[in-house]
């Protein structure tokens, strides 16, 4: 169970990585020009604690298929917020073929190992049964299969 996380995780950062040239084709405020960010969504409550994300939609309308990448942020679940995703998912979702989620989960000065993980499994499930999914087409997020497949293509 841990190790299909990791290499999902894995597969969300080269997502993120391999395709930061779509970042690089437009200035970020054009990219932010052209997106709507929904900020703090709860996707989830532990305990009294409202868990949130932020969903970043291109403000183009398409009948195109979207893929949902999903922004876990680093700082060894120690440190970090979600607000960090939304400028480098900005960029892929501008172009109209993704939308992107960035996802706040409990630090470890707030909750113990293994709370992290089971927060982004819950906003893993959010994206698959919310209204995200009517503006991605990806309920079962395309976007790190098709990472895992450039993977591999570039190691065989």
């Amino acid at each position: 169970m841990h190790q299909s996380w990791y290499v999902f995780a894995a597969a969300l950062i080269l997502v993120t990585t391999s395709n930061s040239s779509f970042a690089q084709r437009q200035s970020p405020k054009a990219s932010r020009e052209k997106v709507e960010v929904q900020a703090d969504v709860e996707y989830g409550k532990a305990g009294e604690r409202s868990l949130k994300l932020d969903v970043v939609k291109p403000k183009a309308a398409s009948d195109k298929p979207r893929a949902c990448v999903v922004w876990i942020h680093g700082g060894g679940w120690q440190n970090g917020n979600k607000s960090s995703g939304v400028g480098r998912l900005a960029g892929l979702v501008a172009t109209g073929d993704y939308v992107g989620v960035s996802v706040g989960y409990r630090l470890t000065d707030e909750a113990t190992w293994p709370g992290q993980i089971h927060d982004c499994k819950a906003a893993i499930r959010w994206v698959r049964i919310s209204s995200c999914r009517s503006a991605a087409s990806s309920p079962s997020l395309v976007a790190a299969v098709l990472a895992m497949r450039r993977l591999r293509e570039r190691h065989s």
